[in-house]
């Protein structure tokens, strides 16, 4: 539960929205993390919650949690009913932010707290304009960046769970990162054919980022979801850790993220401290902590 001090009154939406007037920033900006993969199916979305939660258990060296916000950047808004936002039907949200429309609401009043240290802004029906809204506008790449501003200050690590595809929202994502020195891309796959492939083709499209942008994008990783160690997974996973990229851990398919999922709780408090899915999300967490801090 969400410290009442932390949190102002607002429109029941399963969530308290967070008054950050009176949240302390965290004493620098934030580092921006783009979880990414343009494949569907391949739990970018359930390794964004699993290191998100952990990543808000650490301790930094001045006694106090690293806060973090998840940006949910799926048109499909399935992060944030997996951490229990409610969905509403009349709400505008960051996509109205991100292309500038006028009377939108501020970035700062779309924040919501899962717990004291762990926020979430959620993707709303506004998000399913955005791709076909940015190809028209000036500078898209640009735009996430800009509006995540304001919000900089008040957070140790932003997680952006991008869509599971390569167009403008993806980009903007991608971007943003590259723009914190302390931040990066991070990528989530399978130990298939298809992953390689599509990992393969986010890659080009960095690199062209890069090129046409004039910046630098870090690669924070890969972390393999889903694994097993079927014939074909023990061919890719050789495959991947060939690759120069820091390999970041892998997790086996277990029913109780599903559960966890379901019951909008994060896996910390649904379930015990020794199920191997919860080290292995807290180990991701810390290889990303020791990567952006």
């Amino acid at each position: 539960m969400a410290d009442a001090t932390l949190i102002a009154e607002a429109e029941p939406v399963g969530l308290r929205r967070v008054d950050l007037e009176q949240l302390e920033p965290v004493g620098q900006d934030a580092a921006i993390v783009a979880m990414a993969m343009q494949k569907g199916g391949v739990g970018k979305t359930e390794t964004t919650k699993g290191a998100g939660d952990k990543l808000s258990r650490i301790i930094k060296r001045n006694g106090k949690k690293v806060r973090v916000l998840y940006v949910d950047f799926d048109p499909n808004a399935t992060l944030s009913d997996g951490v229990g936002v409610d969905e509403d039907l009349t709400a505008t949200g960051l996509a109205s932010v991100v292309l500038g429309e006028k009377d939108c609401t501020p970035i700062q009043d779309l924040v919501y707290a899962v717990t004291d240290d762990l926020h979430i802004i959620p993707a709303r029906l506004d998000m399913f304009e955005l791709k076909s809204k940015l190809v028209a506008t000036r500078g898209r790449e640009f735009r996430l960046w800009q509006a995540l501003q304001p919000l900089l200050p008040y957070y140790d690590v932003i997680l952006i769970d991008c869509e599971p595809d390569l167009g403008p929202g993806t980009d903007n994502a991608i971007y943003a990162a590259a723009k914190r020195q302390r931040g990066g891309v991070l990528i989530v796959v399978q130990l298939d054919g298809p992953s390689m492939k599509c990992f393969e083709t986010l890659l080009d499209q960095i690199e062209s980022l890069e090129t046409a942008l004039g910046v630098q994008v870090p690669l924070i990783g890969w972390f393999a979801n889903q694994a097993s160690n079927t014939n074909i997974a023990k061919e890719f996973r050789q495959r991947f850790e060939a690759l120069p990229l820091p390999k970041l851990g892998e997790m086996p398919v277990r029913t109780k993220i599903k559960e966890a999922w379901a019951a909008d709780k994060l896996l910390t408090d649904y379930a015990s401290p020794s199920f191997d899915a919860n080290f292995i999300y807290a180990e991701l967490a810390k290889k990303v902590w020791a990567r952006i801090s």
